[in-house]
C-alpha cells in the first residue's frame, strides 16, 4: 500500500535521497558525511572493537536472511495449491489492470500456493496509486481449477502528504553554550497521476520542505520548493520491469536534477534495481574581495553524479502500515560532485572534485503481538569512504588553500518500535487509518581517520493517518549523545 505521495514505487523515495550523503545519513544518522578529514593513521585497538561490532551486526543480517528463507521453504511445501485459469482486477476506475496483474508476477494455468497469492497481492500493496488489495478464489470451468480475483481499492487522482516533525537534540559540542536544541521541519507534497497507455503513469508534484520555522528563533525558517514530472511504465518486454524517468526543478538554488531507474521483480519477493541520477546547480552569495569589500559575484557551480543498485526482500504486508513479515535489503552506491568557484576580481578560485563509494545493510521484523499490534526490530548497518581532490587556482583571502584527503565513516544502529493500530477500516469501505508508533534506538558512528566515535541514542512517538487522498504524519523525538571518543 504505498503512501499518496509516492508517484512511483521507489520514485520519490529516490529523489529524496536524490544525493549519496542524504542516503547514508539513513546509516549514519549522528555524523555528517562531507567531512575534511585527515589522511588516515594506523589502526588502533578501538578501530578493531568498532570493526568487531560492525561484523557482527552484519552476521545478524545475514542471519535473518538465510534463517527464514529455509522456514518459508519448509512451510510452503505442506500448504495446498491451486490452478489459476483467470486473473480478474476489480475496483479499478482510472488505473490500467495490466499494471497490477504485471506487477502480481502470476500467470493464468499456473499453480500456486496461499502464500504466493498473498504475497502477489503483497507487491500491489506497494504500486504508488493502491492503497489496499485483496484476493478472492472462485470455481474456474473445471475441477480442480480456479478463477483469482484481485479487488482494488485505487487513489484518488490528485494526492497530498505531510510530514511534521520536532525534535529536542542534546549535544555535547564544545562549540555550542547551549546543551539542548530544539528544531523542526515540514514536508508537504501535492500532486496528480495520469494513466497513460495500458501500463505507463504520468505524474507531477510539488513539495515544500520548512526547517526551523517552530524553533528558537520563531518565524526564521528556511524554505526548499522542489517540483517533480516524472513517468514510469511498467511491465517492460512483458516482464516484471520498470523503468522510470524523473526530472525535478528547485526554483530557489536553480538546481535541475534528473534520474532514471530500472526494476525487476524477482522471485519470492526479492527485487533488483539500478538508479542513475545526478544534478547541476550554480548558486551566487555575497563574500569579500582582495581588500576586504563586500562583493555580490561570487559564483558555485555544483556537478554532481551518482549511480545506486539495491537488492530488496520484502514480504511486508503494507508499505505504510506494515504488521507483519520482514524487510531486507543491501545498497551500493557511488557518487561523484564536481564543484568550482569563481569570485569577481580573482576569476576561477578553486576546483573540487568529491568521489565517494558506499555501502548499507538493513534488516527488519515486523512481528504481530496481539489484536492491531506490532513489534518491529531493525538492524542497520553501513560504510562510507571517499577522496577529495582540491585544485587552488590562484589565491584568495577568502578561502585558504587546502590539501587533498581522503574519510572513512561507519556507522550502526538497533531500533525496536512498537505500533498500535487505533482503527483501521476493514474491507468494504473506504480505508482510514489511523496509527500510534513509539520507538528507541540506539548506534554507533565514527570517522577511522581521526579515529573518533560517537554513540547516540534516539526516541519518539508519533501518529500515521491514511486514507485515499494521501498520508499524514506528526511525531516529536529526542535525539542524545552518550559520548564517544
Amino acid at each position: 500500500m504505498a503512501t499518496m505521495a509516492t508517484t512511483t514505487t521507489t520514485t520519490t523515495t529516490t529523489m529524496t535521497t536524490m544525493t549519496m550523503t542524504v542516503m547514508m545519513m539513513t546509516v549514519l544518522p549522528w555524523r555528517n558525511e562531507r567531512v575534511d578529514a585527515c589522511m588516515r593513521p594506523p589502526s588502533s585497538p578501538s578501530t578493531r572493537v568498532r570493526s568487531g561490532l560492525m561484523l557482527c551486526i552484519g552476521l545478524a543480517v545475514l542471519t535473518m536472511i538465510c534463517l527464514p528463507a529455509r522456514i518459508g521453504a519448509a512451510a510452503s511445501a505442506d500448504e495446498p495449491r491451486f490452478v489459476i485459469e483467470t486473473i480478474d482486477v476489480e475496483g479499478l476506475s482510472r488505473a490500467s489492470g495490466a499494471i497490477v496483474i504485471s506487477e502480481s508476477m502470476l500467470v493464468p494455468g499456473r499453480e500456486y500456493g496461499e502464500e504466493e497469492l498473498r504475497q502477489a497481492i503483497y507487491r500491489i500493496n506497494r504500486l504508488p496509486f493502491v492503497v489496499q488489495a485483496r484476493f478472492s478464489l472462485q470455481r474456474g470451468s473445471a475441477r480442480g481449477l480456479y478463477g483469482l480475483v484481485i479487488e482494488v481499492e485505487e487513489t484518488e487522482r490528485f494526492f497530498l502528504g505531510l510530514d511534521e516533525s520536532l525534535t529536542l537534540r542534546e549535544t555535547t559540542s564544545r562549540f555550542s553554550t547551549d546543551r539542548f536544541s530544539f528544531g523542526d521541519q515540514s514536508q508537504l507534497d501535492a500532486g496528480a497521476r495520469l494513466f497513460v497507455g495500458a501500463r505507463g503513469v504520468l505524474y507531477g508534484s510539488v513539495t515544500e520542505s520548512l526547517t526551523g520555522l517552530l524553533s528558537d528563533r520563531l518565524g526564521s525558517g528556511e524554505s526548499v520548493d522542489v517540483l517533480t514530472l516524472g513517468y514510469t511504465q511498467y511491465g517492460l518486454l512483458d516482464r516484471p520491469l520498470s523503468l522510470s524517468v524523473v526530472g525535478t526543478w528547485e526554483p530557489g538554488s536553480e538546481t535541475v536534477g534528473y534520474f532514471f531507474g530500472l526494476g525487476l521483480q524477482l522471485p519470492q519477493s526479492r527485487s533488483l534495481r539500478l538508479e542513475l541520477g545526478g544534478s547541476d546547480s550554480e548558486n551566487g552569495w555575497a563574500c569579500v574581495d582582495a581588500e576586504g569589500r563586500l562583493v555580490e559575484s561570487c559564483t558555485g557551480r555544483s556537478r554532481y553524479r551518482s549511480a545506486t543498485l539495491e537488492w530488496r526482500w520484502d514480504t511486508t504486508d503494507d508499505v505504510v502500515l506494515p504488521s507483519q513479515g520482514r524487510l531486507i535489503r543491501g545498497v551500493l552506491t557511488y557518487a561523484s560532485d564536481e564543484w568550482d568557484l569563481s569570485q569577481e576580481g580573482f576569476g576561477l578560485v578553486r576546483e573540487q572534485t568529491t568521489r565517494s563509494r558506499g555501502a548499507t545493510a538493513e534488516a527488519t521484523w515486523y512481528r504481530p503481538v496481539g489484536l492491531g499490534r506490532t513489534l518491529a526490530a531493525t538492524l542497520r548497518t553501513g560504510l562510507l569512504s571517499g577522496t577529495s581532490a582540491i585544485d587552488d587556482r590562484q589565491e584568495s583571502p577568502w578561502y585558504p588553500r587546502f590539501g587533498d584527503s581522503s574519510y572513512e565513516l561507519y556507522g550502526a544502529s538497533v531500533r525496536v518500535a512498537w505500533l498500535d493500530d487505533i482503527w483501521r477500516v476493514g474491507p468494504g469501505s473506504a480505508t482510514r487509518d489511523l496509527r500510534w508508533e513509539s520507538w528507541v534506538e540506539a548506534g554507533l558512528s565514527g570517522s577511522t581517520g581521526d579515529r573518533s566515535s560517537t554513540i547516540s541514542y534516539r526516541a519518539g512517538t508519533g501518529l500515521v493517518f491514511r486514507n485515499r487522498w494521501g498520508v499524514l504524519r506528526a511525531g516529536i523525538s529526542y535525539q542524545g549523545q552518550g559520548g564517544g571518543e
